[in-house]
């Protein structure tokens, strides 16, 4: 492949890429449902690291759906938890059985 071709194929990919991933470069659709950890930090404003930590210790309200090894996290929950006040995860689930935050 001679070097025009390759720097037109580059750039091609390179558009693509950039129009389905975050700004900040997460790599995550901005309209998906289900968010990755590095996603749903940035949609925090977290580092991954912090987002984890608050996952461990129970201070991030919105528990994560699991497919197999895979962890995501509800992008509705996740902006119901902030508006909520972000309680600790016993409160915010006892807030989900009382106040149906989520329906």
């Amino acid at each position: 492949m001679d070097k025009e071709t390759r720097k037109f194929l580059d750039t091609r990919r390179a558009g693509r890429k950039e129009a389905h991933e975050e700004p900040d470069g997460s790599g995550e659709n901005r309209d998906a449902l289900l968010l990755d950890a590095s996603g749903a930090s940035a949609l925090l404003g977290f580092t991954r690291q912090y987002f984890y930590q608050l996952q461990s210790s129970g201070r991030l309200g919105p528990m994560p759906i699991h497919f197999g090894r895979r962890a995501r996290w509800s992008r509705f929950e996740l902006t119901a938890w902030v508006k909520s006040g972000c309680p600790q995860r016993s409160q915010w689930l006892e807030l989900i059985k009382t106040e149906n935050i989520l329906t």
